[in-house]
């Protein structure tokens, strides 16, 4: 599935990049087209597995609250996404609450993982779409 994911966005990714902006951004590891041919979707699975599936399965069995134990790795994940400044922390500890309490609801990795790979869709093609209007 996650090859699957990875073919639909570097498919789709270069029709929202104009070639100027593809080749100015070539080599530039904080360039969304550099990082996501590069990574992949790998991030997303792994960041579903170990803070969601691993993380708060682990805490809990510990004996900590299912809420605490869904805080904890909510923060480390935001905070992980602070290298591009505060606003990124606090979508990420938005987005990553929407994705915690879903599965503290459903226990669903593989609906987590799609919907990350939704989210981070979304937030590289609607400013591609809407700079282009």
């Amino acid at each position: 599935m996650a090859g699957f994911f990875n073919g639909v966005f570097t498919w789709l990714l270069p029709e929202f990049c104009s070639p100027a902006d593809c080749r100015s951004n070539q080599g530039d590891p904080r360039s969304t087209v550099f990082s996501e041919k590069r990574v992949g979707n790998l991030h997303r699975v792994v960041e579903e597995l170990f803070y969601r599936g691993y993380a708060i399965e682990r805490l809990q069995s510990l004996g900590l609250n299912r809420w605490v134990a869904g805080i904890i790795p909510l923060l480390i994940f935001a905070f992980g996404h602070g290298t591009n400044g505060w606003a990124n922390v606090v979508l990420a500890l938005a987005l990553g609450a929407l994705l915690t309490v879903f599965y503290l609801w459903r226990r669903d990795l593989v609906a987590n993982m799609v919907g990350h790979f939704t989210i981070d869709l979304l937030s590289v093609l609607l400013p591609r779409f809407l700079s282009h209007s």
